[in-house]
This record gives C-alpha cells, sequence and structure tokens, in this order.
C-alpha cells in the first residue's frame, strides 16, 4: 500500500505535552520519513508567518489515534503547494518591497554613471569640439539640468523603456540590446546544451567508476576545467584550432548575421565549445556528488545486498 502521510497538524493538548509543546498554539508535527526532509525548511518559514510552531518527531503514527477530542488534519507529503494563497496584504507588502527595491537601484545606478570621469558631450563630440558645440551637445542630452531633472528624466525613460540612444552608433540601445541577442542568446543555448549532454554522462561514470583510472581522471579533469581561466582557455582554442590548424574562423561575426548560415554556424563553435567546457566542469561535479549521494543511499544496498 501507498506511505502514511508524515505531515500532521496536532491540535491536543495531551499529546503537545508529551513533546514539551505549550497547547495554546498549534503544531506542525513532522516526523523523520525521507519524504519530508525537503519540506521542512519550507515548512518551518510558513508556519512562524501563521503563528504555529514546528514539532519533530520519530514516529507520528501515534497522533493518528485519539478520541473526539483529537481533532488531527493530514497534509500530504508532497503537497507543499497546498498551503492558503497570500493574503491582500502580503502580496501589497511584497509588491512595495519590489518598487523599493527597484527604485534605490535606478538611484545607485544613477549617481554611478555621474560620478563616472568625464564629459558626456566630450565623448560624442570628439576631440577639436568647440565650446558651443559642447554647450548645445550639454543642452541637447540634457547634461546641462539640475541632477534632481535629470533624474527624474532618467525615471520617466525607464518607466517607458526607453533607454535612449547608443553614443556611437546614434540607434536606439534596446534595438542594438536585440542585434546582439541574435548571436549572444543561440551562443547561451547552444553551450548550455551542449555542456548538460557532456556533463550528465561524464559525471555519472566519474561517480560509478571512481575507482577506475579513467573515473579518476574525469574528476581531475574537471576539476582543472573549474580553476583555468574562461578567457585563457578561450585564447588556448583558438590558438589551436584557428591559427596552427586552421580549422575555424579566429573571431568575428558575418556582417550579415545568419542570412549566412554556414558562415555564421562556422564562428559559433569555438565560441559555443568554449561557454559549454566552462560550464560542463562545474556540472560534472554536480552530477558525481548526486550520483554518489544515490548510490550511497538505504535502498540502494538494500538492492545490492538482495542481489540486484
Amino acid at each position: 500500500g501507498s506511505a502514511p502521510p508524515a505531515l500532521k497538524l496536532v491540535e491536543n493538548p495531551d499529546i503537545l505535552a508529551t513533546t514539551g509543546h505549550s497547547a495554546k498554539r498549534p503544531a506542525l508535527v513532522i516526523g523523520f520519513a525521507a519524504e519530508t526532509s525537503d519540506l521542512i525548511q519550507n515548512a518551518q518559514t510558513k508556519l512562524k508567518k501563521k503563528g504555529a510552531d514546528l514539532i519533530v518527531a520519530n514516529d507520528v503514527s501515534e497522533f493518528a489515534m485519539g478520541g473526539a477530542n483529537n481533532r488531527v488534519t493530514l497534509v500530504s507529503a508532497t503537497g507543499a503547494d497546498q498551503w492558503p494563497e497570500l493574503s491582500k496584504d502580503e502580496v501589497a507588502t511584497r509588491l512595495v518591497i519590489l518598487i523599493l527595491s527597484l527604485f534605490i537601484a535606478a538611484v545607485v545606478l544613477f549617481i554611478l554613471l555621474r560620478l563616472l570621469p568625464g564629459d558626456p558631450a566630450n565623448a560624442l563630440l570628439g576631440v577639436g569640439a568647440t565650446e558651443a558645440q559642447i554647450t548645445a551637445t550639454r543642452a541637447q542630452i540634457g547634461s546641462d539640468q539640475p541632477l534632481i531633472v535629470q533624474f527624474a528624466a532618467f525615471i520617466a525613460n525607464l518607466a517607458r523603456f526607453d533607454l535612449g540612444a547608443s553614443f556611437v552608433s546614434k540607434a536606439g540601445v534596446l534595438e542594438e540590446i536585440g542585434n546582439r541577442m541574435s548571436v549572444t542568446a543561440p551562443l547561451t543555448i547552444l553551450g548550455f546544451l551542449l555542456a548538460i549532454v557532456t556533463a550528465l554522462p561524464l559525471g555519472i561514470v566519474a561517480a560509478v567508476k571512481g575507482h577506475r583510472w579513467y573515473g579518476a581522471a574525469i574528476s581531475i579533469v574537471s576539476q582543472l576545467g573549474i580553476a583555468i581561466p574562461v578567457f585563457w582557455l578561450g585564447i588556448l582554442i583558438v590558438t589551436v584550432f584557428a591559427i596552427n590548424l586552421r580549422i575555424f574562423p579566429s573571431g568575428g561575426f558575418p556582417l550579415k548575421g545568419w542570412e549566412r548560415f554556414g558562415e555564421a554556424a562556422t564562428a559559433m563553435v569555438l565560441p559555443t565549445v568554449t561557454v559549454a567546457l566552462v560550464i560542463a566542469a562545474s556540472l560534472i561535479r554536480y552530477v558525481r556528488a548526486a550520483t554518489q549521494d544515490v548510490l550511497g543511499s538505504d535502498y540502494i544496498r538494500t538492492a545490492r545486498a538482495l542481489g540486484a
């Protein structure tokens, strides 16, 4: 049959007295069942907000007994999502905290931008600009206004998702970000996919065959991958495969982007491999540790003892 629920809400003074708990507050009793271990921290947080206490018991089966005065409510061990929804006050509080956090971040960003050395007008005009040109440019970009006026305009632009224009290309910043995302997004996705495909089998082999030379080698190489700086790894890969072997281009992306799919895909190979190797080095360690934990579980040892 199915395992008994591991979580029980108890409001019986006699039972709670055996645990040294005051009967004035409800208590959530959690047994040492394996399926509840990941719920304990979540239960503690939610119970504190509801004015209840957490009791850990060796066996919760005794709490299922009792008469009419023993009111017991069962909570499913997998029912972490069955807690009451947030009240309107809690939602409002979190919304206020979110707005304040965004406002503070905007203030810090505005101050840091103003503390940067140099004049934006000079950066826009370059060397040799006259004082009249600099003054006109300051008026155009608003840097001659008082700081409070600049901050108000800064917040208003952020609220409209208007990030202004690039000083270099004169195009909108959002447009520039979108153009870069056409390369960054595929690079990130392909790098993660390649890292997962590589790390899962290697991490399992490193855990299962850790006593063999190749299992130990995988662990050592993954540790080296974590220690090696990503920029140095990228330089090494470019040196070997682009400069020495001349298999892939050393850098750059086609000006026409993905319209020239062959050139674009070839240009993505080395960056994707570099990103994937760095991510895979960490993932291998996680997969190896998780596999070792599972292999050391009680049910695995029992299965082996039974000849599985």
